[in-house]
């Protein structure tokens, strides 16, 4: 009996290994083509920049396209600049490449803007909606969220991958053709692309919804329009011609079908396989005919013991509620961050009647300047403006006084300058 068992057990290790080996031959392609190398796409991908007060604000993503002088973003990303305000690319730490803009389409929120000079960079490769497909197609976010800044120095910070998929094909009211994906996509994601796994642009990144995973991204026949418009040349692997600058369609090269591959029944070591496993398989059922019914083993089945607090035992505790903080980043709170409950936060000079309060010194700032309200079942912070001075979206746009803002976690607004600069943020207890 024992002599049977070992053999059984041999015999079916065997058959175990002959089957993972032959179905790896059969279902498994002979060529499997790999996938674009994720630095390279990094390459592709900068940080854009608003300039203003001889300072660089962090705004959102973009990518390079053209001969690497022009640069695709969100036209929400540069849009309400600021008097006096330049677009820019931030390479690192006091390294900076002016533009200007020379292409925006506010219902497509697309942005378009020429540097001053070429970037050392290759530009990126455009991908149709031919090629997409929903639950199938891959989803590669590269952008600079502003979660992600946590170094010192964060002009130095390197940009951030997120992979997901696409999960839906469809268009906006305003008929602009975008994709849903449930990559993660969080404040400062704006304007940067989304690839596919060969390292071709499918769309560009432009709104979401945070904690639902539900994302839009641009597609990129929008995009490609656009650069046609502004004169912008660009490359794509899915069309046989492309923009170019001097109106005219240049010819892009078309690789050649691959060889088509030799069929799994027509390959030596497949058939061999398929011999062995069929002798496997017959001598495994001779020594199981020939072996005697076991009686079946009773198994214990212990039930699990209720939890006595006056043993000292304890039931594991549940997760806390998300908190919402405000943030303070720039002037006199910067550093602090204060917790924001049901109550509305008031930021003024007036003692009595503000919680954040501002120095006797700081004039600009009313003595009942912003209230910050935040709702936990919609997880959304309500900001409304009670001075003269004004309160700001980190855009630019002044909140009328008596008027208010939803914002999401990770937005930013400032208290008459934007020296005075706060964030929102939902935190995790």
């Amino acid at each position: 009996m024992k002599g049977n068992i070992r053999s059984y057990r041999i015999i079916t290790s065997v058959i175990a290994f002959l089957l993972v080996s032959l179905s790896l031959l059969v279902f498994t392609p002979a060529k499997v083509g790999a996938a674009a190398d994720i630095q390279r796409m990094k390459e592709s991908v900068v940080r854009v920049g608003i300039y203003y007060q001889n300072s660089v604000w962090r705004s959102g993503s973009g990518f390079v396209v053209g001969d690497s002088r022009y640069i695709v973003t969100n036209w929400h990303v540069v849009d309400g600049m600021m008097k006096g305000a330049r677009p820019c690319v931030v390479l690192g730490l006091n390294r900076v490449v002016w533009g200007k803009l020379i292409g925006v389409s506010p219902i497509k929120d697309i942005a378009i803007f020429e540097l001053e000079q070429k970037l050392d960079k290759p530009s990126v490769t455009f991908a149709t909606r031919g090629t997409v497909q929903a639950g199938v197609t891959n989803a590669i976010v590269i952008g600079y969220p502003g979660y992600a800044d946590v170094e010192e120095v964060w002009a130095n910070n390197e940009a951030s991958v997120n992979r997901g998929g696409v999960t839906k094909i469809t268009r906006t009211e305003k008929q602009v053709y975008v994709y849903q994906t449930d990559a993660a996509v969080n404040p400062g994601n704006s304007g940067g692309p989304v690839f596919n796994e060969n390292g071709s642009v499918i769309g560009l990144i432009s709104w979401g919804f945070h904690k639902t995973g539900v994302n839009y991204a641009i597609q990129a026949e929008e995009i490609m329009e656009e650069l046609k418009k502004a004169n912008v040349r660009y490359d794509s692997s899915s069309i046989t011609t492309m923009g170019s600058a001097d109106g005219k369609d240049a010819k892009v090269p078309v690789d050649p079908p691959p060889a088509p591959e030799k069929p799994w029944y027509g390959n030596t070591m497949t058939l061999s396989l398929i011999g062995l496993a069929v002798i496997a398989l017959v001598g495994g059922a001779a020594v199981m005919m020939t072996r005697k019914k076991q009686a079946p083993v009773p198994i214990a089945v212990t039930p699990s013991a209720p939890v006595n607090p006056a043993a000292g035992q304890t039931m594991a505790k549940p997760r806390q509620a998300a908190k919402a903080v405000l943030a303070g980043l720039r002037g006199e709170f910067a550093g602090s961050v204060v917790e924001v409950t049901q109550k509305p936060l008031i930021l003024g000079r007036d003692p009595q009647l503000a919680q954040l309060v501002f120095s006797a010194g700081a004039e600009d700032i009313s003595r009942t300047h912003t209230i910050v309200r935040f709702d936990p079942v919609s997880q959304i912070f309500t900001v409304e403006d009670r001075s003269t001075n004004g309160t700001f979206l980190i855009t630019g746009e002044r909140i009328a006084s008596g008027d208010n803002r939803r914002l999401k976690s990770g937005d930013r607004f400032y208290l008459s300058d934007p020296k005075n600069l706060f964030e929102v943020r939902v935190e995790n207890s």
